[in-house]
């Protein structure tokens, strides 16, 4: 089963002991396989890495903008792969679990073109904002859907 997030309050390197809320790898256990927490644990480090760059680099725009990039296309694959989980054992709250899918998808898109088209448009929660969002789907989406498959074993 997938453990809750958990969050730690310590100083992101290079803050001067700056406090931020940074999210842990070691949160999940595995669903559907190794490969799903490994896809988390990769999110998570990219979200870990873009909440950074918004406190401790000065809003370096360039660096923000390749960061939300790269977790618009690990999210892409994570979720393609775990969607494909899903259909594959008939799961029946598929179509709920992909739109919020691409509610993060859609939010990461408009994010990025604000930060595109003006650079000091990066709001310094946004970080806090995505691990929200991944911890509220994580126990309610992911823990819903391995609630289905423990049915399915029995």
């Amino acid at each position: 089963m997938v453990s809750r997030v958990r969050f730690c309050r310590q100083p992101y390197p290079g803050s001067g002991g700056k406090k931020g809320t940074v999210m842990t790898n070691d949160a999940f256990q595995s669903i559907g396989g190794k490969s799903i927490k490994e896809e988390h644990d990769a999110l998570i480090e990219q979200i870990n890495v873009i909440d950074r760059l918004l406190h401790v680099n000065s809003r370096d725009a360039e660096r923000i903008i390749l960061s939300v990039r790269n977790l618009l296309e690990t999210s892409r694959i994570h979720f393609q792969n775990e969607e494909l989980i899903m259909a594959e054992t008939n799961y029946g709250a598929l179509l709920m679990h992909k739109r919020d899918h691409d509610y993060l998808r859609t939010s990461l898109i408009i994010f990025l073109e604000s930060i595109e088209h003006n650079a000091g448009a990066a709001v310094d929660d946004i970080g806090i904002n995505l691990r929200s969002w991944l911890e509220f789907h994580i126990n309610k989406f992911d823990n819903a859907y391995v609630e289905f498959l423990t049915r399915q074993e029995q």
